[in-house]
Order: C-alpha cells, then sequence, then structure tokens
C-alpha cells in the first residue's frame, strides 16, 4: 500500500503540473472539435468510421465504437507528442536526484510515469465522449444514451493502443539520442509500422477467422472481424473488406446522396479476443517497468551533462566561407549562428545530406523533388529550436541584455535558416537554373517558408512539437509527390497558400519575438 501511495503521488503531481498550462486546456479544446467533425450530418456527404460507404445510426454503440477507432489510431500518434517530456524535465531539473533518494523503486517511478500518461489520455478520452453523447442528442438519429455501450469499445480497442504510445514516450525520453527532434520524427514512422501498418497485414475479411487472439495494436482487425459476423446477414451489400477510418473528410467517393445507414446497438464481444487487448494493455505497462535497470544511465546523460560530450567538429572549410561574412556585428552574429548550427552535426547527416544532393542533380525530377523534402527535413531541428535556445539553455539575461538584442538576434536566426533551408536544396536549385524545369521560384519560396514558419512556430509555441509534427505530416505526403513540399506537383492555388504562409510566418515571428525573449529573460531570472 505504501508504494501504491508513492506511485499515486507522483501520477497526481504530473497531472497536477500538465494542467496548469494553458497548452493543454487548448489540446483538450482542439480534441473537443475534432470529435464533434467525426460525427458528420447525414446530407453532409462525410462520413468519419464507414463500411463500404455505409455507417451506423448514431446511437452509444455506435458513437463509442467511432471514437474507439478514431482515438486508438490517431490520439495514439499525437498523444505522444502531448506527454512525452516528464522523465526528461525531471532528469534536467534534478527532481529525479530527490525522488532516487526516497524508499520508491525505480520501477515504481516508471510505472508512475506510465500511469500519469494514461490518466491524461483517459481525461482526453473523457471530454471525446462527452462530446460524442453531445453530438449523438444533436443529430437525433438515435437519443437513447446507453453508457455500457458507449465506454466498452473505448475500454477493449483505445486502451490497449494508448498504453503503447505511453510505454514509447517513457522510451523516447530516456535514450539520449530521441529526447528531441530526431525522436518526434521517428515516433512518425513507429506509429506507421505498428498502429498503421499491422492493421493491413491480415485477412480482414468476412471469411476470415471470427476472432484472432492477438489482433493489432489499434484494434482494427477485431473492428472489422465485428463489421463482418454482426452485419453480414442484415445487410449483405455491404463489403466488409473497406473499413476506413478519417475526421470529417471521407467523402462518400462515387456514391451519391445520403451514406446507408445500418442499425449498431451493441457490441457484442467474443471473449477469445480480451486476451489479446490484455496483452497489448500489460505490455505497455511490464515494458515500462523493464526499463528500471537503465534508468540511472538515462538520468546521468541530460542537458547537465559535460559540454566535452557535445564538441562540435572543426569543419575548417566553413571557416573559410563564413569569412566574407564577419566584416560588421551582423555578419558576425550570421557566421556564429551557422557555425553553432552545422559543427554538431553527425557524420551520418552529412553522408545523408550527401546522398540527397547526389539524387537532386541526378535523379529523375520526381525523385530529386522527394530527395529535397529529405534534405529539408535535416535541418528542422535548427528551424524549430533556434528562438527557443535561451529557453532551454537559460541564458536570455545574457543574449537579450545588449540594446534591441531580441530583433538584432531574431533577424539573424532568421537569415542563417534561410540559408541553411537554401543550402539543402542548391543542388535542386542549380539544375532548375540550367534546365527549363520552372522549379527555381517555388523551391525559393518553399524552402523560405519551410524556415520561416520552424521560427515563427517556435516564437508562438515556445515548443518545438507543433512544427516538428506538421513537417513530419508533409514530408510523408511530400515524398509520395503531394502537398507543399512537393515542389514538382505545386498548382497556381497551393503556391499561393506558400506564399501566404510565409507572410504569415514573418509577421508573427518579428511581433513576438520580444515576448518570447522577455519570457526567456523572466524565466532564466
Amino acid at each position: 500500500m505504501e508504494a501504491l501511495r508513492r506511485i499515486f503521488a507522483i501520477l497526481v503531481a504530473d497531472l497536477r503540473e500538465r494542467t496548469r498550462t494553458r497548452r493543454f486546456w487548448v489540446v483538450l479544446g482542439l480534441v473537443g472539435i475534432a470529435t464533434w467533425l467525426c460525427f458528420p450530418a447525414i446530407d453532409s456527404g462525410q462520413l468519419a468510421v464507414s463500411v463500404d460507404g455505409a455507417r451506423g445510426r448514431y446511437s452509444s454503440a455506435w458513437t463509442g465504437f467511432t471514437l474507439s477507432l478514431v482515438y486508438s489510431t490517431l490520439l495514439a500518434w499525437l498523444g505522444f507528442y502531448l506527454v512525452r517530456g516528464t522523465v526528461l524535465r525531471d532528469f534536467d531539473t534534478r527532481v529525479w536526484q530527490l525522488l532516487v533518494a526516497t524508499p520508491m523503486t525505480r520501477a515504481g517511478y516508471l510505472i508512475a510515469k506510465w500511469g500519469s500518461h494514461m490518466a491524461v489520455f483517459s481525461l482526453v478520452l473523457a471530454v471525446g465522449l462527452a462530446v460524442g453523447v453531445l453530438a449523438q442528442w444533436v443529430r437525433g438519429e438515435d437519443r437513447v444514451f446507453d453508457l455500457v455501450e458507449l465506454v466498452k469499445p473505448v475500454l477493449v480497442i483505445t486502451l490497449p493502443a494508448l498504453s503503447l504510445t505511453a510505454f514509447f514516450a517513457i522510451v523516447f525520453d530516456m535514450v539520449p539520442v530521441l529526447r528531441r527532434t530526431g525522436g518526434n520524427v521517428l515516433y512518425f514512422f513507429v506509429w506507421l509500422l505498428l498502429f498503421a501498418g499491422l492493421s493491413t497485414t491480415f485477412d480482414q475479411g468476412a471469411d476470415a477467422p471470427r476472432t484472432q487472439f492477438m489482433s493489432d495494436p489499434s484494434g482494427f482487425i477485431l473492428a472489422s472481424h465485428s463489421f463482418a459476423h454482426a452485419l453480414a446477414h442484415e445487410v449483405p451489400s455491404i463489403d466488409f473488406t473497406s473499413v476506413s477510418v478519417t475526421i470529417g473528410v471521407g467523402e462518400l467517393g462515387q456514391l451519391k446522396g445520403q451514406p446507408r445507414l445500418f442499425e449498431w446497438m451493441a457490441w457484442h464481444i467474443d471473449a477469445s479476443v480480451l486476451p489479446g487487448r490484455v496483452f497489448w494493455l500489460a505490455l505497455g505497462l511490464i515494458g515500462s517497468a523493464a526499463l528500471a535497470p537503465f534508468l540511472d544511465r538515462a538520468a546521468a546523460r541530460t542537458a547537465a551533462a559535460p559540454a566535452a560530450d557535445h564538441a562540435g567538429r572543426r569543419l575548417r572549410w566553413l571557416d573559410r566561407v563564413l569569412a566574407p561574412l564577419e566584416r560588421g556585428a551582423f555578419g558576425t552574429l550570421l557566421a556564429a549562428e551557422l557555425r553553432l548550427a552545422l559543427r554538431r552535426r553527425s557524420l551520418l547527416w552529412w553522408a545523408v545530406l550527401l546522398i540527397a544532393g547526389i539524387v537532386q542533380l541526378a535523379g529523375p525530377l520526381p525523385t530529386a523533388a522527394a530527395a529535397a523534402v529529405v534534405a529539408w527535413m535535416l535541418g528542422i531541428d535548427v528551424h524549430a529550436r533556434a528562438l527557443l535556445r535561451e529557453s532551454e539553455t537559460r541564458t536570455a539575461g545574457l543574449v537579450f541584455t545588449a540594446p534591441d538584442a531580441a530583433r538584432r538576434v531574431s533577424l539573424a536566426r532568421l537569415c542563417s535558416a534561410l540559408l541553411l533551408s537554401l543550402f539543402a536544396v542548391a543542388p535542386l536549385l542549380l539544375r532548375s537554373l540550367a534546365t527549363p524545369s520552372g522549379l527555381t521560384g517555388a523551391v525559393l519560396l518553399v524552402a523560405a517558408t519551410v524556415a520561416a514558419l520552424g521560427l515563427a512556430g517556435g516564437a508562438l509555441f515556445r515548443s518545438p512539437r507543433p512544427y516538428e509534427l506538421a513537417m513530419v505530416m508533409l514530408a510523408y505526403v511530400g515524398v509520395q509527390g503531394s502537398g507543399p513540399l512537393a515542389v514538382t506537383a505545386l498548382s497556381p492555388t497551393m503556391l499561393t497558400g506558400v506564399a501566404v504562409a510565409l507572410a504569415a510566418s514573418l509577421l508573427l515571428l518579428f511581433t513576438t519575438t520580444p515576448r518570447l525573449a522577455a519570457a526567456s529573460q523572466r524565466n532564466a531570472a
């Protein structure tokens, strides 16, 4: 009981720390808006959770089932960025040294962190379910409220998926190389593999076995089998191998008019599927506790580590390249920013940049554009964190003491980010100038926007994660030849949108930087 009391105390302390921030309540508000979009009106031509263009009537059971599938996929991704950082914060603020001196075990500490992540997820789920009930009543298709059927799918499908997300949030906080931008990018692909990819590797048809012990973390296999065996005889015209999840943007495609509706008043769970769901839930909890032997080593590798551990490379050629800049105060500041950004790059970073450059020069044009997206991704940590450096290192009292320092520093970092963004795609720019491809203007515009948007996001949110998250999504669609980063496929409308984003980013940057500098000085004090 004493151990449980200690775990509960850490859990409550973490939850209070999160709920005191404005950012947390903004996220909850966005969750409520996204949840409402999951229940479009029948005449809107849109579907959230659909089966071959059909959906269930908005009953409590269908509301719970819809939210369970949406949250087991999207919240398993976005929730990682919402909860990660609490373990690292304890390391950086040396709270860990105080906790380790108490009778609490290391495994108990990690279980408490896992529990605090799950508590945040539970609060988000509660808000989503409340909005779902409101949508059910407003849409008026079935206003009978059934709490058990509403909550059951969330408990069975969503919580096991979120348990793994909580586990990965702890792992990425403990591994030094995964604590920053690299980890935020890598988790996107982990999510694609575990929560999106595994659901497509199994047979989901009506002829598949009725239940599978393991299912997949997101519960899609379980959902498709439930649809197939519950409705195959009642609605034989539906193809139960076609299950899709979107948020308020799933058009009816070739179907015209209103979607087909079917009754879904209760979800009857076969008992044989429950061990598989319990397995994923327990895996997150037990996996978190199993990290205990590595906790002390992880705590020793923090921002307070000796500077020698992060020594930059000499890069003598860089000094010669930047020498012409160092003829005035601003040029010296700009050269210092470029050195700081480039000298800490690893050999692997330079190797990937070199390969991306070769592909930009010699590869087919669509492949070259995809290589440009990869090159831009190599610098998103610089763009996202440039204006947060003083806040993270608590050096604002030193940096911003000079007159007009905030404006000059922000301008130097903007120019540095722009140069780095252009440097990443210099081979593609040279190719576009040498050939009649007509890409020069698009490449310059997108490169400038990538840099400016990162700095503006850091100044606005005082966190690199929103920009990093947006860039991961844009890069994922960009390498597939679509989105604003795919310079070979930009329409005039898309180019106009990119130009507007650039102008808004520059305006936001120079209006919020003075407040950011003042806030950094207050934090340092």
